[in-house]
């Protein structure tokens, strides 16, 4: 029905629109890792920034793991860790993959 009412002279930027959004959505990757062993009574931060990203999907290693109880992995949306924060502490069982819209 948009191609009906669409005029001549409209057609050739609307299809062009069309294939923009029908594009194959690319995969970047970057890959962050600790010191091994990681040093003790240490706070490391780190930000990932993906130009154009929809979502960050994360996957761990299956070796990832720290000290139960004492040493935490907290990953955020926001730079306040308010939004969609998901902490991790202890064996590798414990660190699921998981997505950030």
């Amino acid at each position: 029905k948009v191609l009906r009412g669409c005029s001549q002279s409209m057609l050739g930027n609307l299809s062009l629109t069309a294939c923009q959004f029908m594009e194959e959505p690319g995969m970047a990757v970057q890959v962050r890792e600790s010191k091994h062993p990681y040093d003790n009574n240490t706070n490391f931060e780190d930000k990932v920034h993906i130009p154009g990203a929809i979502f960050l999907s994360v996957k761990f290693d299956s070796r990832c793991h720290t000290e139960e109880g004492c040493d935490e992995l907290l990953m955020a949306s926001s730079s306040d860790f308010l939004h969609d924060l998901h902490t991790f502490s202890g064996s590798h069982q414990k660190w699921t993959d998981f997505e950030i819209p």
